[in-house]
């Protein structure tokens, strides 16, 4: 720490404290004890019976707030019944107030991620599969204060240091002992920036909810407005189109031109760091590809890299992430793409953005198609994609009338989104804020 300046008080203090004592520095093995874990893999876990809960490092990562509250928290898995756990002590379960940290992980930034355990609701639990759990030797800490404390930067980047190992990170109880920690010495201090920074988890959290909500309807509206299998008009269907009669049936490779892409030579660099987005599976997240990792030049396109033109539609034919979902887009811009997708250029009689959700409902049978290359990734062969039977009205302004209600709802769930992100920001604000910084000399 020789080439670095601890700035105790924090910028943002709330002006009560402002005269009050300053922070204490501490360390993790002056402030914490560790205790005995288990080992127990999915495979001895269940959701639905069992007398003791189990904290699974993944769900650290993946699920869980800053603070679990087990009375609000339904995906907390129980032991097996026939799981023997009669050797484990009574000091190894856990209590309110002790913070459980993720031990592994393969990236590096969630590598002694934590939770601090803020409600029991009178259950057993047991810290499980890859976790360390840390109890607080004294009366230091105010419940929550160490769960914030621990996602402080400061400390954050000190636990990302002692991480040891090379594709998978891990991290020990003695390494994580050696962090230097800081907190107020005024418990209603603590309490402050505990309530001030849970209210805004809160806010998160419903907001995150809204979100999923959105995109449930979404997902029942989409089931409602195409066709089902064997049937020929949607079980929902806008007034003025009711008597227009069923929706026309086509194979996908006679409303559409399929194209190939490709991978322009990295050696000529000449062909690269254009302004022409190159698309792959990477750059297929959203509902418009129109940005990506990598660019081609005017050159690339020229010498034959391919092109596809603005409102074509992108499929990913060959990736690891077909066994799960059938990334489909359309374009938002002249793009070019490569050999794992195809370009699919529509008949002027159907609407790209009505034949987008119409492909993207009809993502469960493209699944049942997907085979595997052998290598670990899976492929869509075009002539399977070719024979793939669709419903559409022929009625244009029918195809206009669900793309554009569509359209609006996922104008809603970017929306939803976008907010979600800014107070996720804010929250990295207050967090970089409320807590001492480390100033480099």
């Amino acid at each position: 720490m020789n080439n670095y300046k601890i700035v105790l008080v924090p910028d943002l203090r709330f002006p009560e404290f402002k005269d009050c004592l300053g922070w204490e520095n501490d360390t993790v093995g002056n402030t914490y004890d560790f205790k005995v874990t288990n080992s127990f893999s999915r495979e001895n876990l269940n959701y639905e019976k069992g007398l003791v809960k189990n904290i699974h490092y993944g769900d650290i990562h993946t699920k869980f707030n800053t603070l679990l509250d087990i009375s609000k928290e339904k995906e907390l898995p129980y032991i097996n019944l026939n799981t023997s756990i009669d050797k484990i002590k009574a000091e190894n379960y856990c209590v309110e107030g002790d913070v459980i940290f993720a031990d592994a992980s393969e990236d590096i930034n969630d590598i002694g991620k934590s939770i601090e355990i803020v409600n029991l609701n009178e259950q057993k639990v047991l810290s499980g599969l890859h976790t360390l759990l840390a109890r607080k030797k004294n009366g230091k800490f105010i419940s929550g204060f160490g769960g914030y404390l621990f996602k402080s930067n400061h400390v954050r980047e000190q636990i990302q240091r002692e991480a040891q190992g090379a594709k998978v990170l891990g991290i020990s109880a003695s390494r994580i002992s050696n962090v230097n920690i800081y907190y107020p010495k005024c418990p209603e201090e603590q309490q402050k920036i505990v309530s001030c920074l849970s209210s805004l988890d809160e806010v998160i959290e419903a907001q995150a909810q809204k979100l999923e909500a959105l995109k449930e309807y979404k997902k029942g509206l989409m089931q409602n407005l195409f066709p089902q299998e064997g049937e020929s008009v949607p079980r929902m269907r806008f007034p003025e189109f009711l008597k227009d009669g069923g929706w026309e049936e086509l194979l996908l490779g006679d409303a559409a031109k399929f194209s190939s892409g490709g991978t322009p030579s990295k050696d000529i660099a000449e062909y690269w760091n254009g302004d022409i987005p190159w698309i792959s599976a990477s750059s297929m997240h959203d509902l418009v590809a129109e940005k990506s990792e990598l660019y081609l030049t005017d050159i690339a396109i020229r010498d034959g890299a391919s092109i596809s033109r603005k409102g074509n539609i992108l499929i990913l034919v060959r990736g690891s992430m077909l066994f799960k979902r059938i990334p489909i887009c359309i374009t938002g811009r002249d793009v070019s793409y490569n050999q794992d997708v195809k370009s699919l250029e529509l008949k002027k009689e159907i609407d790209n953005v009505f034949f987008l959700y119409l492909l993207i409902s009809n993502e469960s049978k493209l699944l049942e198609s997907v085979t595997s290359t052998g290598i670990g990734a899976g492929k869509l062969e075009t002539d399977g994609l070719k024979k793939l039977a669709l419903r559409v009205p022929s009625n244009k302004d029918e195809q206009l009338a669900v793309a554009s209600c569509l359209t609006n709802l996922e104008v809603s769930i970017t929306s939803q989104t976008e907010k979600i992100e800014q107070l996720i920001l804010h929250k990295k604000g207050l967090m970089q804020s409320l807590f001492p910084k480390i100033i480099k000399n």
